[in-house]
Parts: C-alpha cells; structure tokens; sequence
C-alpha cells in the first residue's frame, strides 16, 4: 500500500517537475530573443544632444569621416524625430516622423513587409508602418504610392511591421531645417566604444553629447542576465553529475575534480565573450577595477534611465525591464526546481528501501 502511494507522488512530482522545467526553458527563449531585439534596437553607439546639430555641423562631421580615408573610421548617421505631424495619402492622417540622413537601418530596426529602406542619398523616399498604411489606404499595398508630408511629396519605398502610426523620411544630403537630435556612429567597434565615440564627437566638430547611448554594453548586460540562469543551472547539473560519478567510481574523486576544472577553462573564454570589452580587467589581480566598473556602470545605466527617450529608447527600456523581470522569475524557478529535483529523489531512494525491506 505504502509503494502504491509513494508511485502516485512520484508521478505527480515527474509532472510538476516537466511543467517546472519548460517553463524555464521557454523563459530561456523568451530572454534571448530579447537579447537579440535590443541588438537590432541598438547596433552601434548613438550620440543625443539636447541642443539640435546644424546643417553645417553635421556636414563638417562627414567630411572629417571622408578625410580620415581609412579602415575603422567612424561615419555618422543623423537623425531627429518629430510628434504629429500631417501626411496625406488617399486620406489625412497624423504621425510620428523619423528624419534621417545616412542609414536608416542605423535609427530604426524595421521589419519589412515589403519593399526596404529610401537609399542615403535619397531625399524624396520614406519608409511608413503598416498601421499607417490602413489608414491612409485601406492596405499595406503602399510601395510606389505617394503621400504628402509637409507639403513635399515622397515616395514609398517600403511598408514595415509596427504597432505605431510611424514615417521613416530620408533627406540624403540636403539641408534640413529642424537639426538633428541624434547621431549613430558605424564602424564602432568592439573595444572601448564609449572612448572612440566621445573622441569622434569632439574631433569632428560635433561637440560632446548631453547623453551617449552606448548599444554593445546595453544588449551586453540584457545578454549576461539571459545567461546567468542557465550557467547556474548548468554548475548545479554538473556538481549532481561529479557526486553521481563520484558514488559509482568510489576513490575517483580527484579525476571528478580535474573533469571540472578543465571543463570550466575551456567554457571561460565563451563566458567572457558575453561580456563587453570595458567588463574584463587587464590584470584580474587589479580588485580596484571591479569598485570601479561597478560605479561607472551604474552612471552609464543611470544616465540611460534619464536619457529624454525617443520612440526607439521606449521599446528598449521595455526589452530591458522584461530581461530584469525574466531574470527574476527564472532565479526563483531554479531554487524551486533545484529543491524539486532533491524531493524527487529522496522519494527514489524510501522506495528503494521500502523494495529492499520488503524482499
């Protein structure tokens, strides 16, 4: 009667522990496709001013680029956004306007539906969401079609996927009139981003911006807070891995040991590439670095937190908040699966000596 019992919670523990164990991993998807979001959302490294870039300035930054005239030289990418403003198509409506000059795919990550981008040097293309395409034709069959923006005609060149009435308006070289609130630096790269960046916004011309947007520390840590759950379940699995070996070879304790420590050097170097450049002290000796890093990096996040946000900032911040949230839950459900695991197996082991009593 005791062993029909005990079977019946086993079973019930296996199925709460399968339920436990998906929910983790989905949460797992979830995290990195976050990751991979906020990657999309931040490239590069964004330079913001509160004061807007002239003309003259942005021209200057661009011919320093072009002077410069070799590999890893920075070229900027300006863009501004504006709220409300009136475009017509077959019908009137009001929207959100990115004005860019250069890349767009540098200020918004667009997912197409059809046609892509205005090119660069385009200065009558836009690019326009599919939620604006209902309303201003009933359709997303918009490319080719022309729509009005403050009194100048464009052309679209593309319909992409976004929950937001939202125009992308190239101006190619042309002057612009409102300035530019934003700057998007290609070419950065991998090092010390923040340094290379503020060293190009002062040679240039550009001047120092109120706010530095840095994209590969941001998707760094939402990426370090994917991660950090499953090597921790990862070390719990593989500690439970040794102490199983460990009872079935008895005395092979220190060949379990070595196993681990080799497997740890040759996991490190891929642990360490989660981590931006900035993260990894040069002398791991050096413990000041670690007070230091800690005080810089809240600055930077702080000062991301304050950052005036535009559009793409608000879905960011979004994709942020959701790692932090994730991170949290899937904290909670590795203790609880972890003591799940440790109840299960006790349940194991009373059942095999209710079997060894019983013969």
């Amino acid at each position: 009667m005791k062993r029909v019992q005990l079977r019946k919670i086993l079973t019930k523990r296996y199925v709460v522990g399968m339920v436990l164990w998906l929910g983790w991993a989905l949460l797992l998807v979830i995290a990195f496709s976050n990751v991979a979001c906020l990657t999309a959302t931040y490239p590069t490294v964004s330079l913001r001013y509160d004061t807007p870039i002239s003309n003259t300035a942005a021209a200057n930054a661009r011919r320093f680029s072009a002077a410069e005239g070799k590999s890893g030289v920075l070229w900027p990418t300006f863009w501004t956004e504006q709220e409300k403003i009136e475009v017509m198509g077959l019908h009137k409506t009001t929207t959100r306007l990115l004005w860019f000059s250069g890349d767009a795919a540098l200020v918004w990550p667009a997912e197409f539906l059809q046609g892509s981008y205005p090119s660069p040097l385009e200065n009558d293309g836009c690019s326009i969401s599919d939620i604006l395409a209902w309303q201003l034709w009933g359709n997303t069959d918009a490319v080719g079609k022309e729509l009005t923006i403050a009194e100048q005609g464009y052309t679209v060149r593309g319909v992409f996927r976004d929950d937001d009435l939202l125009v992308m308006a190239g101006v190619g070289e042309s002057a612009f009139a409102n300035g530019w609130q934003a700057v998007e630096l290609a070419g950065v790269s991998d090092g010390d981003a923040r340094s290379a960046a503020l060293g190009f916004a002062q040679a240039s011309g550009l001047g120092v911006p109120d706010t530095l947007v840095d994209g590969n520390a941001i998707t760094s840590m939402s990426g370090l807070l994917s991660a950090l759950p499953l090597v921790a379940m990862g070390i719990t699995l593989f500690i439970a891995l040794i102490r199983w070996m460990s009872r079935l070879f008895p005395g092979k304790g220190w060949i379990m040991t070595f196993a681990a420590l080799l497997v740890f050097a040759l996991t490190l170097p891929a642990l360490l590439e989660l981590l931006p450049p900035s993260f990894i002290p040069t002398r791991f000796s050096d413990f000041a670095f670690w007070g230091r890093l800690v005080t810089t990096t809240w600055e930077h996040f702080k000062e991301w937190l304050l950052l005036n946000p535009a559009y793409i900032d608000m879905n960011a911040k979004l994709l942020l908040y959701a790692q932090v949230g994730i991170f949290t839950i899937q904290s909670i459900l590795s203790v609880v699966l972890i003591r799940h695991s440790l109840l299960v197996k006790r349940g194991e082991h009373h059942g095999q000596h209710l079997h060894t009593k019983r013969e």
